[in-house]
C-alpha cells in the first residue's frame, strides 16, 4: 500500500528511497503489489486504447456516411460504452441519418 502511494505521489523518488532504506522494496508482499499494479495499469491502458480505436473507427465511418460531425455528436460517441459501440456499428449499416442512430 505504501508503495502504491509512493508511485502516485508527486514526490515519488524520496518515497521510494525511504522505502528502499527500510527494506520494504524487496519484500514478497511489495513485489506482489507491484506486479498487480502493473497488470491493472496494463489492462486499463489496453481497454482505454481499444475504446479510443473504436471511437475513431466509428467517427470515420459516420463522417464518410453523413458528413462532418458536430462536437456534441462526437462527445456522445466518446461517452458510449463499448457494447453500445458494437450496436452502433451494426445499426450504421442500415441508418439513413444520425437521428436514426440516436446521435442527433
Amino acid at each position: 500500500m505504501t508503495r502504491v502511494f509512493a508511485e502516485l505521489s508527486e514526490h515519488r523518488e524520496p518515497w521510494l528511497k525511504a522505502l528502499e532504506g527500510l527494506g520494504m522494496m524487496k519484500s514478497p508482499l511489495m513485489e506482489s503489489a507491484r506486479q498487480e499494479g502493473r497488470k491493472e495499469g496494463h489492462d486499463e491502458g489496453l481497454k482505454e486504447g481499444l475504446k479510443e480505436g473504436r471511437v475513431q473507427l466509428l467517427r470515420d465511418q459516420l463522417m464518410d456516411k453523413f458528413g462532418p460531425l458536430s462536437p456534441k455528436t462526437v462527445e456522445r460517441l466518446k461517452a458510449m460504452a463499448m457494447e453500445q459501440h458494437t450496436a452502433l456499428g451494426r445499426a450504421l449499416i442500415r441508418a439513413e441519418s444520425l437521428r436514426d442512430l440516436g446521435l442527433e
